[in-house]
């Protein structure tokens, strides 16, 4: 018997992906189920696939902090003059039907990322960000065009909201899909850090803004930069993500294509098959966006109303802000030694103890230092449970619905995490008790908490059994290789 006879048998290749082919000519597939293809990837790609996902990020989260900048300008632009609560309410009224548009963009265009790809439709929504962004640095005053004015700040609001529905899902599917198995909630800490510096780019451009061209002519004009600034943004970001591979598990799917022509829709699917893992996303995401809200949308205004300058307040979130880009960075790991599941608890719980200093410890102290270390308490939590959260989006389903099952409950709960400023304050209106908001998240951390438990799949112990179940099973199929030589 020869040398060459005692080698196991190689599986044929498939030329458009470089993965193995089964006996029936079919693509190796099993894998698909939790993206184990990324394992083949090398370090540089995947590199660059976190740059190209990190740029949207950015922008999306540059537009939000920018747009909460300039908000009371955009009021005063855009609205009639009349009556400025109003405007303002109307501000902030469009500033939340943005949120609403999410869900339908995740419904719609995640769709595609499921058929065309994550990196197609990760180029289009990057583009239509950064336009309607682009926009509304050059809508025409309320004082030009009269109502057409807001009604065209709404429709932008509405397109920059779906587009950016439709971006998340793709974009943490396709780090994840380039992401060695072992290490998943590691490589999307990446992509969950980078929120946090496209907040501090919108609120530290318009800070320059106002320093360097003085307080009228950025009142008057000077605002509009902010948002101009979105179009040589997404154009950096769209020259990136053109750059970059798609990932191997869409392409073994895609790849397949007898197999998905008696595929039922991915939204379809998602619904009849996989709404258990669906409902379970929803349930621990809303405890996550409500404390990342809390922390970026709330806190300032709270410590404001109990007597703290705005330099004050605005420190202390910078700090949280600081805390948690760090954090999540540090804590993502966790989940892949010990498991999503085990982490998500502790986080809900870490989660549910945190909010109550932050809320208490300024009241009752009154100084800076107590205001900094009661958000940075909250916001190493929030960092603890950022990964496995965000990880969990696209490992909970299989490659050809991932981005469609993900986008739906995803958007759904940062809908309803949207309304945490005003449930704060109305709470507080009715109970009279800085305290009554604290119990509330804390309520929803519970509520995460039973979500983990009986809903939740740990799909990262499951795709080392299944990585297990493969190995053996090719060992087996060499074994009898060799026998069938002899």
């Amino acid at each position: 018997m020869t040398a060459d006879a005692l080698k196991p048998p190689q599986s044929p290749i498939c030329p458009e992906t470089g993965l193995p082919l089964l006996a029936n000519g079919k693509i190796d597939n099993r894998r698909n189920q939790h993206g184990d293809h990324g394992d083949s990837v090398s370090g540089e790609t995947r590199r660059k696939v976190v740059l190209a996902a990190l740029a949207g990020n950015f922008v999306e989260w540059y537009e939000f902090a920018a747009y909460g900048v300039v908000a009371a300008f955009v009021a005063h632009e855009f609205f009639s003059p009349d009556d400025p609560i109003a405007a303002l309410l109307g501000v902030y009224a469009v500033f939340g039907l943005a949120f609403v548009a999410r869900p339908i963009g995740g419904i719609i265009i995640s769709r595609f990322g499921d058929t065309l790809g994550r990196k197609a439709v990760m180029s289009f929504c990057i583009v239509a960000m950064s336009l309607t962004t682009f926009g509304i640095g050059v809508l025409p005053s309320y004082a030009a065009i009269g109502i057409a004015a807001p009604l065209l700040l709404l429709l932008l609001r509405l397109l920059q909201g779906a587009a950016a529905g439709g971006e998340w899902s793709s974009a943490v599917s396709f780090v994840f899909e380039h992401s060695p198995s072992t290490r998943r909630a590691r490589w999307i800490s990446y992509l969950a850090a980078s929120t946090y510096p496209g907040l501090l780019g919108g609120v530290g451009l318009g800070a320059i803004l106002a320093l360097a061209l003085g307080q009228e002519a950025f009142e008057s004009w000077g605002w509009r930069i902010l948002f101009l600034v979105a179009l040589p943004l997404g154009a950096v970001g769209l020259f990136i993500r053109r750059r970059v591979d798609e990932s191997p598990a869409f392409l073994a799917v895609r790849a397949e294509s007898e197999q998905l022509s008696k595929k039922a829709s991915p939204l379809k699917e998602a619904f009849g098959q996989y709404h258990r893992p669906m409902l379970a996303l929803f349930v621990i995401t809303i405890t996550y966006i409500t404390g990342v809200y809390t922390n970026s949308a709330l806190y300032v205004t709270f410590l404001i109303k109990n007597d703290y300058t705005a330099s004050q307040a605005l420190n202390s979130n910078l700090i949280g802000l600081a805390l948690m880009t760090g954090g999540v960075l540090v804590f993502g790991p966790i989940s892949d030694h010990i498991g999503r599941k085990p982490t998500l608890i502790i986080g809900h719980v870490l989660l549910a103890v945190s909010i109550f200093p932050m809320f208490w410890l300024p009241t009752h102290f009154g100084t800076m230092w107590a205001a900094m270390l009661g958000c940075g308490l909250f916001s190493l939590a929030i960092a603890f449970i950022g990964a496995p959260v965000l990880t969990s989006l696209p490992e909970l389903f299989p490659a050809h619905v991932r981005a469609t099952a993900g986008a739906l409950p995803y958007n759904l709960a940062t809908i309803l995490a949207g309304f945490a400023p005003y449930i704060a304050i109305w709470l507080n209106d009715r109970l009279h008790t800085p305290m009554a908001y604290p119990c509330y998240v804390a309520g929803l951390a519970v509520i995460g908490i039973v979500g983990t438990l009986v809903l939740y799949r740990d799909p990262s112990r499951y795709s080392r059994q299944e990585l297990g179940r493969l190995r053996a099973e090719l060992r087996t199929r060499d074994q009898r290789g060799v026998a069938t030589e002899g």
